[in-house]
């Protein structure tokens, strides 16, 4: 009979400690599956602050080139200033030498 009472006492300290393990694993298991759902929150939290930046940065690039093209326009509008100054220039020399020479007649 005492056999019997240890044996019995063995089984029920058996039992409630897989209960206690099992709800060790229990809890375990949903902590797990939280933090796996935190991770795939982040990941998709990332990814949409990836492709604004990557949408943003097109953007800029885009606006970079038309900046850059409204620069070289802007600078061939000088360069052809500056011929037509140096046109108009050289017809006010040759004017002036001939209003000279005409002066000079007189």
């Amino acid at each position: 009979a005492a056999r019997v009472a240890g044996l019995e006492a063995e089984l029920s300290d058996a039992k409630s400690g897989f209960e206690a393990v099992s709800v060790e694993r229990t809890a375990a298991e949903e902590k797990a599956a939280a933090r796996v759902c935190d991770l795939e929150a982040e990941l998709s939290e990332a990814k949409s602050t990836s492709e604004a930046v990557s949408s943003e940065l097109a953007d800029a690039q885009r606006a970079s080139k038309t900046l850059t093209e409204r620069l070289y326009d802007e600078l061939d509008a000088v360069d052809a200033a500056r011929e037509e100054v140096a046109r108009v220039r050289s017809a006010m020399l040759v004017e002036a030498a001939r209003l000279g020479g005409v002066v000079g007649d007189l």
